[in-house]
């Protein structure tokens, strides 16, 4: 089975998106794939193994010229985030977030059209009221990392949002992540696994996997007490409160190593191999109902 991956909303840098299809796609074994990228999307978003084919247009586009590109109708399903959805081959659409408001209508529209939807957390899923849709988590790529912890606080994503009261506490204040202070991922864990504690300033989340990565690497985590964070987090990380992300932080400086362990645990058991498996299943179900044949 052939599947067409619509890549050409990555551009450069990618974000957590493209990472994630890389990963996901490079983990799921048995399939022919095919990555359709825009003119500026860079080969990290392509898993090893898979043809690739660059269409004329670019990520950075306006949403209009975006929406009017002509994708290539080869392939036994697509998959593409949030729209375009065609109705050969089937397509399988995936959302990542619980939508701005702008942007839902829209979207709604593609949902109605795609032969499945898949969510990236349930949270996602009932935002959009996509009773049916397929729940694919993301997964965690860390590796240990020999980094001795620093005494400074990490904020990660600082465009997300601000972290009143952190620079009470007398620390280092620095600032990284995939937005506007955009590092490589590598060096994003590796910024992370020397912070003594992270924080993830996020107004909206529709999974958190820059705090699975950082509880991954065995750091404490402050993130606020949105709905994606408890389901994916669950009571690991330490929630911003009454007391404001300051004394938040002071919690998580002061977490036992037991805490930190758990947490560790926890975050590894996101992978992206089981991430795959839930895919597969996903695909199996769609061709199933779509009379989808396995082949080359």
């Amino acid at each position: 089975m052939l599947l067409a991956v619509n890549a050409t909303s990555y551009g450069d840098p990618p974000g957590g998106a493209g990472l994630r299809a890389r990963r996901l796609f490079g983990a799921l074994t048995g399939f022919d794939l095919l990555f359709l990228l825009a003119e500026d999307t860079p080969m990290d978003v392509v898993p090893p193994g898979a043809e690739v084919r660059r269409l004329p247009v670019r990520a950075s586009a306006p949403l209009r010229r975006w929406l009017s590109l002509r994708l290539p109708d080869e392939g036994d399903l697509l998959f593409t985030d949030h729209y375009p959805s065609l109705p050969h081959p089937p397509t399988v659409v995936t959302l990542h977030d619980c939508g701005r408001p702008f942007r839902r209508g829209l979207i709604r529209r593609h949902l109605a059209r795609a032969a499945a939807v898949v969510a990236v957390s349930d949270t996602v899923r009932r935002a959009w009221g996509a009773t049916t849709a397929f729940v694919v988590p993301n997964g965690v790529a860390v590796t240990d990392r020999a980094l001795p912890p620093g005494d400074h606080l990490l904020v990660v994503d600082p465009a997300k949002g601000p972290c009143p009261g952190i620079r009470s506490l007398g620390r280092e204040v620095r600032e990284a992540g995939r937005g506007r202070a955009w590092i490589p991922q590598d060096r994003l864990f590796d910024e992370m696994a020397r912070a003594a504690a992270v924080l993830v300033p996020s107004r909206a989340e529709g999974f958190g996997m820059v705090a699975l990565e950082a509880m991954a690497l065995g750091r404490p985590v402050v993130v606020p007490d949105l709905p994606a964070f408890r389901e994916v987090l669950s009571d690991h990380p330490f929630y911003v409160g009454e007391g404001g992300w300051g004394e938040a932080a002071a919690r998580a400086l002061a977490a036992p190593e037991e805490r930190l362990a758990a947490a560790r645990r926890h975050a590894r058991g996101f992978t992206w191999e089981r991430a795959a498996e839930r895919l597969r299943a996903a695909i199996e179900e769609v061709s199933r109902r779509r009379g989808c044949t396995r082949g080359t």
